[in-house]
């Protein structure tokens, strides 16, 4: 072939029996070697987004409100870090919840103390507008009944006076005949 010759002192037939087997053999080896690549390989990989998962999963529970979520790792690598960062956030979430839950709370207090007193000055403005109105009420009755008085009296004292000058002449007059 192409200026090479072999020389051997194997027959052909026992030389191609041999190249057989080698042929089969490798590709065993082969089958081998990617089997147990692709184990290793799906290993190492489960082995690696596990913690990753674990990462996705509590923060849907974060996201669904579940602050009661602490991660463990046993790595110390990136994701080692980002585990206690994670931590440290959810840590900080529910401070900040429990922090706002309390001033929601002194807020829903000073909110109905509030409005309570407002019912009170609104109750007091409106017994304050009542007696006002019943003021206004007998003032004004007092000042008909003095109108009326007025009235009454000025026709009244005007007959007094005549009824008085009357008598005053009717007496004069009798006290004159009387001194006859």
């Amino acid at each position: 072939l192409g200026g090479l010759r072999v020389v051997s002192r194997v027959e052909t037939r026992q030389a191609f029996n041999a190249i057989r087997g080698i042929v089969s053999k490798s590709v065993i080896f082969f089958a081998f070697v990617v089997t147990l690549a692709v184990f290793l390989s799906a290993w190492l990989a489960r082995g690696l987004t596990r913690p990753l998962r674990s990462l996705v999963e509590a923060a849907g529970k974060i996201a669904k409100g579940d602050l009661n979520v602490t991660l463990h790792t046993r790595t110390r690598d990136e994701l080692a870090t980002l585990t206690a960062e994670f931590n440290t956030m959810v840590m900080e979430l529910a401070r900040q919840r429990s922090e706002l839950e309390g001033q929601s709370h002194e807020l829903s207090v000073k909110v109905r103390e509030k409005t309570a007193a407002l019912e009170g000055e609104k109750q007091a403005t409106s017994d304050a507008q009542n007696t006002l109105l019943k003021t206004t009420r007998l003032a004004t009755l007092c000042e008909m009944a003095g109108m009326t008085a007025h009235e009454v009296l000025n026709p009244l004292n005007n007959m007094n006076i005549r009824i008085e000058r009357f008598r005053g002449q009717t007496l004069g007059l009798r006290q004159s005949d009387v001194e006859l």
